[in-house]
């Protein structure tokens, strides 16, 4: 009877750490999936945070003064200034290719040689 006792009492104790073996298992699973979730969450916090700020400077008027600055355009107090070069333009150099030796395989030197052939 004593041996059946702890036979039983044995059985259920493995199968208790058994048990909590694999809740283990699953929280750590679970921890490390948090932990993931988490850091993607921060990534979008950032990348929202980083669009309203692009955002906010394309609605500036910073944004209007550079993107006209890019552009070339004038405000009204502005005086355009067009520079005229003197003269006539220099002309651009024609360079004109060096000629390069054709070479000639060695049956054709002898054809050119006896018999004016090439």
């Amino acid at each position: 009877m004593k041996f059946t006792i702890i036979l039983v009492c044995l059985i259920i104790l493995s199968i208790l750490v058994m048990d909590f073996n694999n809740r283990m298992a699953e929280f750590n699973r679970l921890t490390l999936e948090k932990e993931a979730v988490k850091k993607q969450l921060e990534e979008r916090i950032e990348t929202i945070f980083a669009l309203e700020t692009q955002i906010a400077y394309a609605q500036s008027e910073a944004a209007v003064h550079a993107w006209a600055y890019q552009n070339h355009m004038v405000r009204n107090q502005d005086m355009p200034v067009v520079i005229y070069g003197e003269g006539e333009p220099t002309p651009t150099p024609q360079i004109n290719p060096t000629p390069q030796p054709q070479t000639v395989h060695k049956i054709n030197q002898w054809l050119l040689l006896f018999f004016d052939l090439p």
